[in-house]
């Protein structure tokens, strides 16, 4: 399962982040599988903490569809919850 982001992240860099020169950090999600879309996401973890990355990942939550899996048996059923890590990196 791979999730798709209609638009680039660079528009959800956390602001505190960028103010504090922090260049890059993680979240990763907890989503559940409603059909076509992932639905329901809360923050996991964050890395590092204290810089809103998982509030920008939650923000981005609502673009994320699910690429179905060549192999359908490999497919999370709907109603599975699935964990979908976020990388942020500023453009160097």
């Amino acid at each position: 399962m791979t999730a798709e982001v209609a638009s680039g992240k660079i528009h959800y860099y956390p602001e505190k982040a960028l103010s504090a020169g922090v260049t890059s950090g993680e979240a990763v999600l907890d989503c559940l599988v409603d059909g076509e879309w992932l639905t329901d996401c809360k923050v996991a973890s964050e890395e590092p903490s204290g810089y809103d990355f998982g509030a920008a990942a939650l923000r981005m939550a609502p673009l994320f569809k699910m690429k179905p899996q060549p192999d359908p048996t490999k497919q999370p059923a709907a109603g599975a919850r699935i964990q979908v890590p976020i990388n942020f990196n500023l453009p160097t």
